[in-house]
This record gives C-alpha cells, structure tokens and sequence, in this order.
C-alpha cells in the first residue's frame, strides 16, 4: 500500500489540551465513521466491511494511542494509521494515509485523499498548534490581509526561508472571491499543510509593489507559493489559479466552493507523502518494543521457559520484519515520487503548464502577461497579429511554451548582466525552441520593424513556432533583448503573412 498524505501536527506543553482531549475526539471520529455489528466493523454510512484496530502504549512519562483503519473504496484499499503521542514535549499526531489496489487493476483511483474529520476539527477549533515540533505554527483560520501591516506580514511570511509550509493567498474582484467562501473551504481541505491568506484587492496592489509584478495575485486569482521561495526562481513554479482553470465547473453551484477547495489544495496533499515520520512517534515505538520484549525475556528467563522465549524472539522478528518492510515502502513511494518530480522537471523545466485548454490564444498570452511582469514587453498591434493565426489548441500551448522560455531568457540575461555563457539562439534551441536571425538577403533589404510602446524598432531574432508551406501556417515570434537587459522585447506574434 503507497503513502498518498501524511498529516502532522504538534501541540506544545502548557496548552490546556492533554492526551484524554485528543483521544475522545479519536474516539468519537471512530464512533461516527464505522460501526460495529456482530463483532465485525463496518462503514457506518454504506455498511461495507471495514477493518479497525486501536491500542494504547504508555513507558516512562509517555503514552501512544495508536489506531488503524482499513476500508475498500471501489477497486482500492484505503488505509489510515493515526498516532497521537504525549511525551514531555507535548503532543505529537502524526495521520499517514495508504492507497493501493490488492488485484493489480489498472483502474482510475477515484480517490479524494483527505484528513480525517478530528484532525480537521482539532485544529481549526483549538489553537496553539504548530506543523512538527520547532517548525510554522499553524493558524487557526484563514489570514485576512487588508492593511498595509498585514501586507507586510504576509509578505515576510511569503519570503521566510525558515517556512517549511506552502502559502496560499485567495485575492479578490469587486470585493468577492472567486466563489463565495472559497478560502475558508481552502483552509478546510488543507488544514495543516498550508497556510491560506484571504487578500483585497487594494492589498493585492500592494503586495506586488513589495514582491514585484511577477509574484503577483489579484482579480480572483489564486496563488500557491511553494516553501523556501527564491526571487531569482521562476514564478511559474509557484501555481496560479483564475477562472481560466476552472471554465469546465459551474461556480454558480451551491457547492462549487468544495470542489474548487479540493482541487486547489490537491497539489500539497499529494506532496505531503514525501514529508518524513515524526521522530518523537518512531522513537517512542522503538523503546516501547525494546522494552517490552526485555521485560518479558526477564520474565521467561527466570521461568527458563525457552519455548516461550522463542515465541517472543519470533513475534518480535515479526515486529521488526512489519516496521522494515513499512520503512522499505516508504522509501520505494520517496524513490518514486522523487523521480517522478526530477523527470517532470527536467523534461518541463519545471515550470507548471496549466491543467485544461485555454479558451483562445489571447488568454494564453494573457496568462504569460501578468506573471512575466516587466521582464516581457509585448507589441502594441498585438491584437492585429493573433487574428492572423489560426488557432488550434497545441498551438496555442506551443506559442505559450516559447514565450514562457523567452520569459526566462529574460530573466537570466537580467539577473548576469547580459551574460549567459553562449549566444541567444544556441540557448533557446537548448530549451527546445527553433530560433534563427534573418537571412542576409532579408537583412541587405532591411529587417523587419514593429511598435513596442510607440517607438519603431528594428527586430532579427525570432523563435519559429510552427513551418509550413504557406505563410499563414508559418508562426514566428519576433524579439530582441533590451540594450541594458532588463527585459526582452516582442515586436510580433503573428503568422509570416503579416510580413
């Protein structure tokens, strides 16, 4: 069974939450979930059989309760292990969520992984918890930003190379979001995994005047920004939500704020798996096991009883067998998971392409507008060149692709003062965008000139986004490198007809 999200939280001594408080909601989360006929569990809500196990271990000044679910989910087994620790520290959770498909059918998962509901409940209604022990505490409900103060709160809470947890910021258009209730839903559904921000619009203005355009939310927008931020990174890394991705759901239903919630936090829980098991729980299992089996090895010794001492060597073997294989797992789902991400990353460059078609090409190229910022200018007869494109949706994603590289050429050539190690044309082609300047017959006859903010201007490289036999399927972007780098400007995003 495959790890598809681990729940972690810490509560620290001197809380007026104890083990008991912790435990009765367990409880009661068990009590409503499944039911128990016959002696057998059983899923309360469709009756399917369900497997639960539940045991309490104390040593010294701590106490483990740890309990194990098992329930099928169409052709899927969904297992949930919950550990809740008290040691001198203060209390430990830990909610390690397992997927897997005992009969090898390749079917599609519909699984919608969540937290438990008494995780969810704990934390949103209590406070004082934090993520692990020494790392973000975690807030109780969702940030709301509107003064200048919060802006800058949240700004150093965006750039703060000690977060260890995503930051979701939930913007606004005409004092609404995107749905009605959507941060709050967002908050639900990734309760201990991130912390989400709900902003106005005149804080939206300020929050890109403090981290610059291209890091910008706004206009219903919503933006995840991933730990450990770089401003040197690209931001497409960090994902951006607006209507646009969600032009298939209609937000005009009762319950689209749940949806969209769930959508938009899948990508932390699904990252959730990668995150390592709480030390303080491993090591208390470890002594627990450790001493018990030395405490009955006394026992047997002194009865010199050596079948029962081989009973006990081997249900310990067993023990250690369970734990070394669940450790293996672990480490194949991290292997996997890992590669999966290093692959997606070196055959995308990491950057995100968005999850459904766009509807036309000029959103598209608007998408690419509002997170290049000022590193990207775009030509002033813009609008005339698309409509000599016929759009077809793998062009549209083409065009977008080249742009997205022309965006990172900008920056690098900023951020080295021009200086990238070899010349613009070997270094799109690397990125995988054909790119060549004109011919010198085209050059003797002069190049080609186009508007960039009223000023005529003379252009020679570009990027050939599609060839054909005839000019109106041939797509050429058109640019040149501002003279003091600091950004790339694009004379034409047409078909060669237009020249």
């Amino acid at each position: 069974m495959r790890t598809a999200a681990r729940f972690q939280a810490f509560q620290p001594n001197g809380s007026n939450l104890n083990f008991e408080f912790v435990e009765d909601r367990v409880n009661s989360w068990i009590a409503t979930t499944f039911c128990k006929v016959e002696g057998s569990y059983k899923i309360a809500k469709t009756g399917e059989p369900a497997r639960v196990t539940r045991k309490t271990e104390e040593l010294k000044d701590s106490k483990l309760l740890r309990v194990n679910t098992l329930q099928r989910h169409r052709e899927y087994q969904i297992g949930t292990n919950t550990f809740v620790l008290e040691d001198t520290d203060g209390i430990h959770i830990e909610i390690d969520i397992g997927a897997g498909n005992p009969n090898g059918i390749l079917a599609r998962p519909y699984i919608n992984v969540q937290a438990p509901a008494f995780y969810k409940s704990l934390l949103n209604e209590t406070g004082g918890w934090h993520y692990r022990q020494n790392a973000d505490k975690l807030f109780p409900k969702v940030f709301t930003v509107d003064t200048d103060d919060d802006v800058e709160l949240l700004a150093r809470l965006i750039e703060d190379g000690r977060r260890r947890l995503p930051v979701y910021v939930v913007s606004q258009s005409d004092g609404r979001e995107l749905v009605t209730g959507l941060s709050n839903r967002l908050k639900f559904s990734a309760t201990g995994l991130a912390h989400v921000c709900s902003i106005s619009e005149d804080a939206s203005w300020s929050l890109s005047e403090r981290l610059g355009n291209e890091w910008s939310v706004y206009g219903a927008a919503i933006r995840l920004y991933w730990p450990n931020l770089d401003k040197t990174d690209s931001p497409f890394r960090h994902k951006l939500w607006t209507s646009a991705n969600f032009r298939n759901l209609d937000l005009s239903q009762e319950n689209s704020d749940w949806k969209l919630g769930k959508i938009i936090a899948r990508p932390v829980i699904d990252i959730s798996s990668l995150v390592p098991r709480a030390k303080p729980i491993l090591s208390f299992q470890r002594a627990y096991r450790e001493h018990a089996f030395e405490a009955v090895k006394k026992a047997t010794e002194e009865l010199r009883d050596d079948s029962k001492l081989a009973e006990i060597y081997a249900s310990e073997n067993d023990e250690l067998r369970e734990e070394n294989e669940s450790l293996r797992t672990d480490n194949e789902n991290l292997s996997a998971q890992l590669e999966h991400l290093l692959t997606s990353s070196r055959s995308s460059d990491a950057i995100e392409e968005p999850e459904d078609e766009y509807t036309n090409l000029k959103e598209a190229i608007e998408d690419v507008r509002k997170i290049s910022g000022d590193h990207l200018k775009f030509p002033d007869q813009l609008d005339d060149q698309l409509s000599s494109i016929t759009e077809v949706p793998t062009l549209t994603h083409k065009i977008r692709s080249h742009l997205v590289a022309l965006y990172d050429l900008a920056r690098t050539l900023k951020g080295n003062k021009g200086r990238i190690g070899k010349d613009i044309v070997q270094w799109l082609e690397e990125k995988g965008c054909s790119c060549s300047g004109e011919s010198q017959t085209r050059a003797n006859a002069g190049l080609h000139t186009f508007l960039i903010e009223g000023v005529s201007k003379e252009f020679d490289l570009h990027t050939k986004v599609t060839d054909g036999t005839s000019p109106d399927k041939c797509v050429r972007i058109y640019f040149k490198p501002a003279d003091d780098y600091s950004c790339i400007e694009i004379g034409m995003i047409g078909s060669k007809k237009l020249l």
